[in-house]
């Protein structure tokens, strides 16, 4: 009722608790979208819907000893007639993309990129440095979750991009635009 809901989430805690924990929060987050009310505030349902999906993880954790310690990156973009409504938590982003120019892109959750806002290295510092795996948010991680949100508006034409770090980290971002 409020749109398209695309949703890309990477899992941490080892093989089965980043799977698991992936496949509970895309699940949680669409089936929270698809049921919300027409005239529901977007941001508001995407923000309830992550939160849910960490109570989710967490709850899921609690009851499976092999899953503790899992978690999972969510990046999520809801598409109406009117903008995108951007959620993420992590690193996982979202590229808006108009021709071949970025107008918009998420700011990851990580250490690293915390020394990017700082200005003390640039991003290629921080995609190559070891330590960019150290998230600071992230779904099922024992901490209260509130995702950044972006209302973004929207040209006929324009592309949007959702990746994992997998993607991103892979090449320079003038490489991949």
């Amino acid at each position: 009722k409020l749109g398209t809901i695309v949703v890309v989430c990477d899992g941490m805690g080892g093989m089965n608790g980043g799977k698991t924990a992936s496949m509970l929060a895309v699940q949680t987050i669409v089936d929270d979208v698809a049921a919300a009310e027409a005239d529901a505030s977007p941001e508001e349902v995407l923000k309830d819907a992550f939160k849910h999906a960490h109570d989710v993880l967490l709850s899921h954790a609690k009851t499976s000893p092999e899953l503790k310690g899992m978690g999972t990156t969510a990046t999520a973009l809801l598409l109406s007639k009117k903008h995108a409504v951007i959620a993420h938590c992590g690193d996982s982003r979202v590229y808006q993309f108009r021709g071949h120019k970025k107008v918009f892109r998420t700011d990851d959750h990580s250490m690293v990129f915390q020394y990017v806002k700082d200005g003390t290295i640039s991003e290629e510092q921080a995609r190559l440095s070891s330590q960019s795996n150290l998230i600071l948010k992230a779904l099922g991680v024992d901490c209260d979750i509130t995702p950044d949100i972006a209302v973004v508006p929207y040209l006929k034409g324009d592309r949007f991009m959702l990746c994992t770090d997998g993607f991103w980290g892979a090449m320079s971002e003038k490489e991949f635009i």
